[in-house]
């Protein structure tokens, strides 16, 4: 899963391949749910992607309001590191999808890629979210492979840079073949 930033929010792009204990399985759903105005890749297991694709009581950001139009990345990231990753803590534990670390902390399987507006954000399976300081983030099988494409190819476009990014990581990785799917605000392009 990877997203870039464009002039008006984040192009979203992922594969559909899912890996079933060491063998490749196509899926009929995209790694990318669209909630309100948040864009979620998910890595990891599938189960999560079918469980977030159907969370019906999955917080809605408050924003943008008449007083708050446009959210600072501060408020952003605010929300998603209280509201949003308490909620996701609560959904884990709820359906029996926790896991325990090696430090005896709480885990997760996923990895979530979170575009909102025009920023990034990352939560790890620890549930902290981080906003990306790049124009760019990947998470999943493939990720490095992906994150240096989108890199190398900074001049190009938005579109063309993602979708030849993932191409490139489809090369490279086993785990990863098109078709692609890519989003921008919900809307696939």
């Amino acid at each position: 899963v990877a997203a870039v930033i464009t002039p008006t929010g984040v192009l979203m792009g992922a594969d559909r391949i899912a890996d079933e204990n060491g063998r490749r399985q196509p899926m009929t759903v995209p790694k990318i749910v669209t909630r309100g105005s948040l864009l979620i890749g998910v890595s990891g297991s599938a189960r999560w992607l079918h469980r977030i694709r159907h969370w019906d009581d999955m917080p809605i950001p408050p924003w943008p309001t008449v007083e708050t139009p446009r959210p600072s990345t501060y408020q952003k990231e605010g929300w998603l590191n209280t509201v949003f990753s308490d909620m996701v803590r609560k959904m884990a534990s709820n359906t029996g999808m926790m896991l325990q670390s090696d430090n005896k902390g709480e885990d997760v399987d996923p990895n979530l890629l979170i575009a909102w507006g025009q920023d990034i954000f990352s939560m790890a399976r620890n549930f902290e979210v981080n906003h990306s300081s790049r124009d760019c983030y990947t998470i999943g099988s493939g990720r490095d492979e992906c994150l240096g494409a989108l890199l190398a190819l900074s001049g190009w476009d938005s579109k063309s840079r993602l979708n030849r990014a993932l191409e490139i990581t489809a090369e490279c990785c086993i785990g990863i073949e098109p078709p692609f799917d890519i989003l921008s605000g919900g809307i696939t392009i």
